[in-house]
């Protein structure tokens, strides 16, 4: 599956920030986002293989090592459960 991280981002420019996703805690993968200081939205995939089936929650986590020194630094994570069927 492939999973898509929609990140929003205002300010100034930042280069490769910490973008990670787990499911039911398990990491997913690692990667980077960064941002010009004009653009507001990427979008940054990561290729998922469920272990079985059954119900996961996968939780997207961008700047997970506080590299931006932010005011709000509680809205950079965001989770979703799916339900992977018994087929």
């Amino acid at each position: 599956y492939s999973v898509n991280l929609i990140i929003g981002h205002s300010g100034a420019s930042v280069s490769n920030v910490g973008v990670k996703l787990t499911a039911n805690t398990a990491l997913i993968d690692i990667g980077t986002v960064s941002f010009n200081g004009e653009e507001n939205w990427k979008i940054v995939t990561f290729n998922w293989k469920p272990t079985d089936y059954g119900t996961y929650t996968l939780k997207g986590s961008v700047d997970y090592n506080n590299k931006i020194n932010e005011t709000d630094e509680t809205n950079n994570n965001d989770t979703i459960t799916v339900v992977i069927p018994k087929i």
